[in-house]
């Protein structure tokens, strides 16, 4: 056995640094979370990581996105991470996907993998990445960060997955994009960190592989962790099915004739709408729109706003009502989210 690994071993055991250098785990997202995650599964010995990102690496991330420095700005995040990633560790495989994780592609990748953990910032592929476990029956940690809190999700599809607590997320006016609500670096680490304790602990069975949901506040470091119960009407882990978010209703304005569709703009009032896509749109105020739904003719629906976050949240709303909804995909690019 490696002797790099003789630090850890005393407390794995020689049986769980076999583990580890007998399993394969597959990292969504080399930003906030992904980055000290990666670092330290690399660094105790995974046979086989993979990292998928589809982003290039900017100055905004630097401050909590260990994996990177300012000599990889402009360059996709997943293949300057594995370089990286290799110079620490020469003796595992790591496999970058410089590519967004899609519907398309989640089930044939997954597929290489023992474990997967998802880092991401978004709805739909936190949701995605839970769907397709269940299928596959994979083993799933889900982290994410809202300001100080820290979420972490450990999801055994037999016994309760993330749909099962949160069927479908909130309203996009509810939760602000790391962006807009801000972060701390420090709190990335400790989320990726941990995310890293769990996966080495379940590797190495050491702990047991339960739907559990871990919250952590870093502002007083209190926490609290929860099980997850079986929701037996689950699309997931019941049913199977991979439901919105992890399925879009995004279309491309070039593949559709915008005067077959009743066009709607839920851009709020104290926005620029000066550019509109019709002249004959409805307007209907995003936070007005999700309080009460107004009577609509059954015909297919467009809805578009600055950057179709709330567009696509208010085309599933309609479909849930019986309208052929949908959501533009390139939006017009004002104010807004």
């Amino acid at each position: 056995m490696n002797n790099r690994y003789c630090r850890q071993i005393p407390i794995l055991g020689k049986e769980g640094q076999y583990n580890l250098e007998n399993t394969s785990v597959l990292i969504i997202g080399a930003g906030g979370v992904g980055s000290p995650l990666s670092l330290y599964l690399a660094g105790s010995g995974i046979s086989t990581l993979g990292l998928i990102d589809f982003d290039d690496v900017d100055l905004t991330n630097l401050h909590r996105q260990i994996l990177f420095s300012e000599k990889d700005i402009g360059k996709n995040k997943a293949l300057q991470g594995v370089q990286k990633l290799k110079t620490l560790n020469s003796g595992i495989s790591i496999n970058p996907y410089a590519e967004k994780l899609t519907i398309k592609n989640a089930k044939e990748i997954f597929h290489k993998y023992e474990l997967i953990i998802d880092g991401s910032d978004n709805f739909q592929t936190r949701y995605l990445a839970n769907d397709i476990c269940c299928q596959l029956n994979l083993p799933l940690i889900s982290a994410s960060i809202y300001k100080s809190q820290i979420q972490i999700a450990t999801i055994n599809p037999k016994v309760a997955c993330y749909r099962c607590i949160f069927p479908e997320p909130p309203p996009p006016n509810i939760v602000q994009s790391c962006s807009l609500s801000g972060i701390i670096g420090t709190t990335s680490g400790i989320a990726g960190s941990i995310a890293a304790s769990i996966a080495i602990q379940i590797i190495c069975h050491k702990t047991p592989l339960e739907s559990k949901l871990l919250r952590i506040n870093c502002d007083d470091f209190s926490s609290e962790k929860l099980e997850l119960l079986k929701n037996p009407t689950c699309t997931s882990c019941k049913a199977k099915l991979v439901t919105w978010p992890a399925i879009s209703y995004r279309i491309r304005l070039e593949d559709i004739e915008v005067n077959d569709y009743i066009v709607i703009d839920v851009r709020e009032l104290n926005e620029d709408r000066s550019k509109m896509l019709v002249l004959n749109q409805l307007h209907l105020p995003f936070s007005e729109l999700i309080k009460s739904l107004p009577q609509l003719p059954y015909k297919k629906i467009l809805v578009y706003c600055s950057q179709g976050v709330r567009s696509e949240y208010v085309a599933h709303l309609l479909r849930t009502r019986g309208f052929e909804a949908f959501s533009l995909g390139v939006c017009i690019s004002l104010d807004g989210n």
